[in-house]
């Protein structure tokens, strides 16, 4: 195991930021189930799957500093074979944090916009999108990480072993990763730029519809990590030094969920806003009630936001 200091460039970097993005995210999201809670009232299940979101993001992030201080962004041939062993068993647990944590992610993320969408093609959409995710990742999951090698201690103990066993081909790896992550990015715009849809006619005060804009275009970044983490992968050429070649996908996949963890929270803080940041005049009234807001679709997107119970969900 190593000491802070003898931490590689990237070792440390990746360190420091597997610990500090937990701390925003869950400070984030408490802020969100405080505002669902206690303003709003409104907690219901996509508060529920965000908070398994969190935890699992959380094991996502701990496993990250574990790798980290067992070598990881070192290169392979530095690290002693006990550590490479412990790292590896690190990075098993990771992958499967992660898989699940997307998983709950977009889960949470289609219900909250469930609440604020009527049209049956944006619903069926928005089914369409979790139900893909959920299999891409499932399956994810169990080939590449769960199942990954025969016998499954494989994949940390390949050392010990000079035949009798099985791994998934470079090739296959490469295509699932990439299926993967362009699963990931196109739900990621789809569910960033649907609601926007719905605002982009409507009668609602510049001002506010800027804000809900942002508040929801968040998620569009969370792409960002997708896109690099697909460009980042290593290739079968760079198995031989993994534990170097992967620090920028292994960055990319905390990022994702991290920035998707914030947008998810942020979007919901207008109750919030309202109560403690807008003038007792303007306070004092629910914009979807004002006269200049009478339209269905910023009925639609403010219910959801604040958590009306007849923006909940219905099947």
């Amino acid at each position: 195991m190593y000491t802070i200091g003898d931490l590689s460039p990237h070792g440390y970097s990746f360190f420091v930021f597997s610990i500090v993005t937990p701390i925003i995210a869950s400070l984030a999201v408490f802020v969100r189930v405080y505002t669902r809670l206690y303003i709003s009232k409104s907690f219901g299940v996509d508060d529920i799957m965000l908070l398994v979101c969190l935890f699992l993001f959380i094991g996502v992030s701990a496993t990250g500093v574990a790798i980290s201080l067992y070598g990881f962004g070192s290169h392979q041939d530095d690290i002693s074979i006990d550590d490479l062993i412990i790292q590896l068993k690190y990075m098993y647990a990771e992958g499967i944090f992660f898989c699940l944590c997307l998983i709950a992610m977009r889960l949470s993320l289609c219900w909250l916009f469930l609440r604020f969408t009527s049209a049956p093609w944006q619903r069926a959409m928005l089914y369409g999108v979790a139900i893909i995710s959920i299999i891409v990742n499932l399956v994810n999951l169990f080939r590449l990480n769960v199942f990954y090698c025969f016998p499954v201690s494989y994949y940390w103990d390949e050392y010990l072993y000079d035949d009798g066993y099985t791994c998934v081909s470079s090739s296959t790896e490469s295509t699932l990763l990439y299926m993967q992550y362009a699963i990931s990015i196109a739900a990621d715009w789809v569910t960033s730029l649907l609601p926007l849809v719905l605002l982009k006619d409507s009668l609602m005060n510049k001002r506010l519809k800027f804000l809900t804009c942002c508040l929801l275009g968040i998620g569009i970044f969370a792409s960002g990590a997708g896109i690099a983490a697909l460009i980042l992968t290593p290739t079968a050429d760079d198995q031989g030094d993994y534990t170097y070649t992967a620090y920028g996908m292994f960055l990319a996949q905390v990022t994702e969920p991290f920035i998707a963890l914030l947008a998810a929270s942020f979007g919901t803080y207008y109750p919030l806003f309202k109560a403690f940041c807008l003038p007792a005049s303007e306070g004092s009234h629910h914009p979807i009630k004002d006269p200049q807001m009478k339209d269905i679709c910023s009925t639609q997107v403010l219910e959801g936001l604040t958590g009306s119970e007849s923006s909940r969900p219905s099947f």
